[in-house]
């Protein structure tokens, strides 16, 4: 998974009775109907369910809630599943992957009150009501800042294996890789996702940004960057934070300007994504029949030409880590073959 990031999380957007504005059928609820209508047609859509702390518990009666969790927790945890199965809902069908725990090394309050366990109570809950989505365990500073932070490094792997030991349906382990001042070298990110790889979890780069201020070290560090996580066989996807200059938090780390002109990160992700990453390749079987072909993992079209006046066949196939083959037949001795990547 390669792509831009589909936000869910605008206070004018998002419904949420814990860390969001409105409850079903009041004008947020609307306005996120609105907001998720076109992100149905993407190939991937990304939200987050819960920050575990205070910070971002924006409810209208939050106060009173969290004064009467200090007496009763099960106030506060009715209020949470709540948020879970209404949001769940609202959104069924639109959301390949929740973060279903967010930050909890910074929010932690809820955690601190409810205990760990109840972040394995979340991960079934979520996994009851969007059976198919991807739930992510997600949080920032595991790769950025010259990736040093060793102390939120094993909070994060210890609560990744927490998860994993309890039986919680996590799916993968994300990395938000907000990188601004004290890029982190590449191979120091190697080592970092080396260290998590022994949890056996996929890997997500969720948020990508650069923030430093020179465009040419911009669009250096995006090419090292992704090139040392694409080579990592535990890292399954690459999401950035935005890709347009006026929405973004930091404008300019964005792919596009305000105009829609190439900026140095797009134009280091296109390169890549786009053209040294995607595999073109042509030619003519030998005397067996056979045309073997290396390419990058992914969806593609074969297309099969036998001559002689006979239509050309085309053939869809995935290509897996272990390799695959693709037999047709055909009453010709040599046929021209193409094969392209997906775009």
């Amino acid at each position: 998974m390669l792509g831009p990031h589909e936000s869910l999380e605008h206070p004018s957007k998002q419904p949420s009775a814990i860390d969001g504005y409105g409850k079903p059928g009041d004008e947020g609820a609307r306005a996120a109907d609105h907001a998720l209508a076109p992100v149905a047609g993407h190939e991937h859509a990304r939200a987050r369910l819960i920050w575990t702390g205070l910070q971002k518990f924006r409810i209208q009666d939050r106060d009173e809630v969290w004064a009467a969790a200090q007496r009763d927790p099960e106030v506060l945890r009715h209020r949470i599943d709540g948020h879970f199965v209404d949001i769940l809902t609202q959104t069924a069908g639109l959301i390949d992957h929740w973060d279903v725990v967010n930050e909890p090394y910074t929010q932690h309050e809820m955690l601190d009150l409810l205990g760990r366990d109840e972040m394995v109570h979340w991960f079934e809950l979520a996994r009851k009501h969007a059976p198919d989505a991807g739930l992510f365990l997600n949080d920032f500073g595991i790769l950025a800042s010259s990736g040093v932070d060793f102390e939120k490094q094993q909070f994060m792997l210890d609560t990744a294996r927490f998860l994993r030991d309890r039986g919680a349906p996590i799916t993968a382990i994300g990395f938000q890789a907000h990188m601004g001042q004290g890029l982190t070298p590449p191979t120091r990110v190697l080592g970092i996702l080396d260290r998590f790889a022994e949890l056996d979890l996929p890997i997500m780069i969720t948020e990508y940004d650069v923030t430093v201020p020179d465009a040419q070290t911009q669009e250096r560090y995006t090419r090292d960057f992704m090139a040392a996580v694409f080579s990592h066989p535990s890292v399954n996807g690459f999401t950035t934070w935005g890709f347009w200059e006026p929405v973004m938090w930091a404008g300019r780390s964005a792919m596009y300007d305000r105009d829609w002109n190439l900026m140095p990160v797009g134009r280091a992700y296109r390169g890549l994504v786009l053209g040294e990453w995607l595999t073109h390749a042509s030619g003519h079987t030998d005397a067996t029949g056979r045309l073997t072909v290396r390419g990058f993992h992914g969806d593609y079209t074969i297309q099969i030409d036998p001559g002689r006046d006979q239509p050309s066949q085309l053939v869809a196939v995935t290509l897996p880590p272990e390799g695959t083959q693709v037999s047709v037949d055909l009453a010709a001795d040599r046929l021209r073959v193409e094969i392209r990547s997906n775009d």
